[in-house]
């Protein structure tokens, strides 16, 4: 904490002061000359333009429009960063030099009455020169890392938003639309009514007339309407017995395919017959083991025969099958 002079003596305008506290004054001068020296390079584009001399509420007030276009130049990499730790980076530098220029170049900040705000200005600068440190050595690094998968995802979730909306739209014109298609039937049968009414209801037998002919054909066109609407339905009908006899006619062949396999299986059962009765002279020694096989075990083995062939044709039916439709249908 620095130590302030009295009331007593600020307002007296004394010339004693303390001995302690012009050497923190002094030292003070020099920290802030050494903060404005490390700050230059970055302040050499541009200068405030404050008056050197005024009341320190007038200096605050001046102070954002003078330093506009000199903030525009600090800020202006900040700005114009896409990452946001750069941003954030360039940010709290910028805030630090133009801390740091300001206490440096106006000697109106350093007079007695300003010697809080002198400090506070001070402490700013050292927070933001901080905060930039912390974000150049900790939060830079992994921002660089990960930015690129989240603007990844921000772009995908953008164009599915994107692409959602203009969804939307089209579904909302397109129900637009068939509102507007059915409002305007609807306006053309009230018209309608309407008309046959006052037809009807008039005094004049040509008027009566012409409503009960335009009545007619109102319902000419109802009736040609329902005949084309019974005659789509017979079609519908029609088109669905095809599909059935396509139907009856695959299961014709399905059953031709059956019986085939069967033919195939006698086929098989008799060229095992006749293999039997060629290895017959060779087993005469095992006669009762060859019946027991023929009684025994061959209605087995020719039922586990027939199971592995249904399998075997079912497979080929499913197989074949989007090759025999295109021959079936018409």
């Amino acid at each position: 904490m620095l130590l302030l002079p009295s009331k007593a003596s600020a307002h007296t305008g004394s010339s004693s002061r303390p001995l302690r506290y012009q050497q923190q004054q002094q030292q003070q001068q020099q920290e802030l000359a050494a903060a404005a020296a490390a700050a230059a390079p970055q302040l050499q584009k541009g200068h405030s333009t404050l008056p050197p001399q005024g009341c320190p509420a007038a200096a605050a007030a001046a102070a954002p429009a003078a330093s506009t276009w000199s903030s525009r130049r600090l800020f202006g990499p900040a700005l114009r960063s896409r990452e946001p730790a750069a941003a954030a980076a360039a940010a709290a530098a910028a805030a630090a030099s133009l801390l740091a220029h300001i206490l440096a170049r106006h000697k109106l900040l350093q007079r007695k009455p300003c010697h809080q705000l002198h400090t506070v200005s001070a402490a700013a600068a050292a927070a933001a020169a901080a905060v930039w440190g912390l974000l150049q050595h900790t939060l830079a690094p992994y921002a660089a890392a990960r930015y690129t998968p989240l603007a990844q995802l921000y772009k995908a979730a953008a164009a599915a938003a994107e692409a959602a909306a203009e969804a939307a739209a089209a579904a909302a014109a397109a129900a637009a639309a068939a509102a507007a298609d059915a409002g305007k039937g609807f306006g053309l049968l009230l018209l309608l009514q309407l008309l046959l009414r006052v037809g009807l209801w008039s005094g004049k037998c040509g008027v009566r007339l012409a409503a009960v002919l335009l009545l007619l054909l109102v319902l000419l066109l109802l009736v040609l309407l329902q005949l084309v609407l019974l005659q789509l339905v017979l079609l519908q009908l029609v088109l669905l017995q095809l599909v059935l006899l396509q139907l009856v006619l695959l299961q014709l062949v399905l059953l031709q395919l059956v019986l085939l396999q069967l033919v195939l299986l006698l086929l098989l059962l008799e060229l095992l017959l006749l293999v039997l009765l060629a290895l017959l002279p060779l087993l005469a020694t095992q006669g009762l083991l060859l019946l027991y096989l023929l009684v025994v075990r061959m209605p087995r083995l020719l039922l586990l025969l027939l199971l592995l062939l249904g399998l075997d044709l079912a497979v080929a039916l499913h197989k074949i099958s989007p090759l025999l439709l295109p021959l079936l249908l018409p």
